[in-house]
């Protein structure tokens, strides 16, 4: 298993995969800062221009450990390219339903809920302390930060960024490219490309 990122996120998941007794061949930053570093005890190989070698020669799994969504999206088909399958890193304090489904390159952190029927897409973060109510539905490369809260059947958009402690009730829509803010109640849905804040949320900005 290789991990894409060597940030403050790439931690969380190497405790996360650590406690999966998955084995962590190395990470990949192309920040030369990191490289010949252990992070966690891992080492840092290199950066980009050592991918096409490793997936030949190491192995062709991988998880992408960085923090922002676009970044994430982008990176995850830059790698699909060269022949890297995605792995998931799920701690196993989350508690999640049999019924649900777990995108590929997702990370579900210690202690998050993830209810029955709820889908979670490809390359999603669904942070420490999170809940997932049931027949959710969150699209691509979507974070839900720690301790945030959806309420049943709530429609996440890709790419979207839902922050440290807010709650959306029940039967919602958050659009693709939004952010909910921290600390946030969601009570109406939300567009596409907006930021909202406050108790209740309301738009703040165009994104």
């Amino acid at each position: 298993m290789l991990i894409y990122g060597a940030g403050g996120h790439a931690r969380v998941v190497i405790d996360i995969l650590k406690a999966q007794h998955q084995v962590i061949h190395g990470l990949i930053d192309n920040n030369p800062d990191f490289w010949r570093q252990d992070i966690g005890g891992v080492p840092v190989l290199g950066g980009d221009d050592i991918l096409s070698k490793l997936v030949e020669t190491m192995t062709n799994q991988i998880i992408i450990a960085v923090g922002d969504n676009k970044t994430r999206e982008a990176k995850a088909a830059e790698l699909s390219a060269l022949g890297f399958q995605f792995s998931r890193a799920i701690h196993p304090t989350a508690k999640i339903s049999r019924s649900a489904s777990i995108g590929d390159g997702s990370v579900v952190a210690i202690g998050a809920i993830i209810s029955a029927q709820a889908i979670i897409g490809d390359h999603a973060i669904i942070n420490s302390g999170a809940i997932i109510d049931h027949d959710n539905r969150l699209g691509l490369a979507v974070h839900v930060s720690p301790g945030a809260v959806l309420g049943g059947t709530v429609v996440v958009g890709d790419r979207t960024w839902i922050g440290i402690g807010s709650t959306v009730i029940n039967n919602l829509t958050i659009g693709s490219d939004s952010i909910v803010a921290a600390g946030s109640v969601v009570i109406v849905s939300v567009p596409d490309r907006v930021m909202v804040a406050g108790v209740p949320a309301i738009i703040k900005k165009n994104l």
